[in-house]
């Protein structure tokens, strides 16, 4: 602080230099529209400040945890628009780090499927009605606690092989449709109804 006649005056404010952050990769690199998954950023130079941040796009701001000097981890924001947007890192909420791209699948819906009920013995197709499907990562039919690999018909509809019923007796098991990333994580789930 400088007062008149060029007297100067100490202040216990300090000021911090460090090393710019990198960032290098982000997991999962593909999330959902719904948000609410927590990313994990690798990179070098990182230090845990109260500013410690992620940004979404070119404004969307998030709190970051600092796990170490090569990784901090981030919550999604809700409700993101599908696409392409990108990821930064910053230490004090001002200057950001160089960006990684980020992929929002768009959440699908189930309406119905076609047929509902199915012998014992597996192998119907049946086919699922609803909005947004994609080929992005993996996309499976859960019957119960078994799985099927879906195959995409169009955005409106897949087709799964029902899985042969490990039980002797007719019965109604709950179904879902599941999609994952690239890399085996949960990108999006939507129960529907039950099936015979």
């Amino acid at each position: 602080l400088v007062l008149s006649n060029d007297e100067f005056v100490a202040t216990s404010i300090t000021f911090v230099y460090h090393e710019t952050v990198a960032l290098h990769s982000v997991t999962p690199s593909t999330i959902g529209e719904a948000g609410g998954q927590i990313l994990t950023l690798s990179g070098s130079n990182f230090i845990d400040t109260g500013l410690l941040s992620c940004r979404f796009g070119h404004n969307q701001l998030e709190r970051a945890l600092w796990l170490s000097a090569k990784a901090i981890s981030c919550p999604t924001p809700t409700l993101m628009t599908p696409g392409l947007t990108t990821l930064a890192a910053s230490t004090n909420g001002v200057d950001f780090t160089n960006h990684l791209d980020l992929e929002i699948f768009q959440q699908f819906t189930v309406d119905g499927l076609s047929p509902q009920i199915a012998p014992r013995v597996g192998g119907t197709l049946v086919k699922v009605h609803g909005t947004g499907f994609t080929d992005k990562g993996s996309v499976l039919c859960q019957f119960g606690n078994l799985s099927a690999i879906a195959q995409l018909e169009s955005s409106t509809t897949i087709v799964c092989a029902a899985p042969p019923s490990m039980m002797g007796v007719a019965e109604s098991v709950p179904f879902a449709v599941l999609q994952h990333d690239d890399f085996g994580n949960l990108v999006s789930s939507e129960a529907s109804t039950s099936f015979f």
